[in-house]
């Protein structure tokens, strides 16, 4: 069953991004995991955005605002009563998808700009090959279902559906995703 939120007025939350950001649809499995109501507004990344880091997602809740998915999980998961992460290794794991996760966004828009062949590009190849196989070491010893994962989950599923790196040599992240397929609202909030 699809998330249906409220009717708008009774809704203080607002995502704001597009379908086929990680970082939205992390923002957005969050808010669904925690059973909150939130209006989903489709916004581009474009510089008229209302929030001063011009990127997605932002997330509006009355008063408040946050301009990053970082601080936007925190928010929803203390607003839930919960810990954003138990531990700095969790924390770590989340920093490290976020590498390769920007590592792979950065290519991704310098080759739609036309940038193929750079030291720079070269050095961003090898950062993903190598993020890889360290998070391929990290999922083979096992995980959960905390943001740090689901961090991961949402990188993979990312890079799939733009084909941005060819992870099927590394079972265990595959396996990892089929197992995170399996999941109503990572389904739901797939690109």
């Amino acid at each position: 069953m699809l998330f249906q939120p409220s009717p708008l007025e009774d809704i203080l939350i607002k995502l704001h991004g597009t379908k086929t950001s990680p970082y939205v649809r992390h923002c957005s499995i969050a808010l669904k995991q925690e059973g909150m109501a939130f209006d989903f507004v489709t916004s581009d990344m474009s510089l008229e955005m209302p929030t001063p880091s011009l990127k997605i997602p932002f997330l509006q809740d009355g008063d408040l605002s946050f301009f990053d998915s970082t601080s936007i999980l925190c928010y929803i998961r203390q607003k839930a009563g919960k810990p954003f992460f138990a531990d700095a290794a969790l924390a770590d794991r989340y920093c490290l998808a976020n590498v390769a996760l920007d590592t792979g966004i950065n290519l991704f828009l310098l080759e739609k700009d036309g940038f193929t062949d750079s030291p720079y590009l070269v050095r961003q190849n090898a950062r993903m090959r190598s993020s890889f196989a360290a998070l391929e070491e990290i999922v083979a010893a096992g995980h959960g279902e905390d943001d740090s994962y689901l961090r991961i989950a949402c990188l993979l599923g990312w890079v799939r559906f733009r084909n941005r790196f060819d992870f099927s040599g590394l079972p265990h992240l595959c396996r990892f995703l089929e197992q995170w397929e399996q999941d109503p609202f990572f389904v739901e909030s797939a690109p």
